[in-house]
């Protein structure tokens, strides 16, 4: 009985854990998000106002992580990647002869590295690594009947 544990699966459980540090850190640092508001002080003529003066800006600096600022809601988002990464562990994990196996492997990373262009300027670069673990995976994938026979 051959091991499923090859190339393909270590690679899909590399994304897995990838994906899943990925989160920990965005979802957790403290410094994951970090903005600058401005609002303008309108005054009343001829009101005294000590410190701020007719047309002045106000300036305040806000970080924390992104449940922080957004709610638990984002944990959805962010998982997103961790899924795609779970369902390419369990498709070269499974066993038996399945034809759409390997095209679905393909589309699972395919589908992560397009989620990672497509948020490339605020979380995608962070699943990067997934995405590419991922690929390795489809590319290296082979079924269980076709390892036994190579063997």
């Amino acid at each position: 009985m051959p091991s499923r544990w090859n190339v393909s699966s270590i690679s899909a459980a590399a994304g897995v854990g990838l994906a899943s540090a990925a989160v920990g850190w965005l979802a957790f640092w403290p410094r994951s998000y970090v903005g600058t508001s401005a609002s303008a002080v309108e005054l009343a003529p001829g009101s005294q106002t000590s410190g701020a003066s007719a047309g002045s800006v106000t300036a305040s600096k806000l970080q924390g992580s992104l449940i922080d600022v957004n709610g638990l809601g984002v944990l959805a988002v962010l998982l997103v990647p961790v899924a795609l990464t779970g369902l390419a562990l369990y498709l070269s994990l499974a066993a038996g002869p399945v034809r759409w196996r390997r095209p679905a492997l393909w589309g699972v990373a395919v589908a992560l590295l397009g989620l990672c262009v497509l948020a490339a300027f605020s979380v995608g670069a962070f699943y990067l690594p997934a995405a590419v673990t991922t690929l390795v995976a489809a590319a290296s994938y082979r079924s269980a009947e076709r390892s036994h026979a190579a063997q």
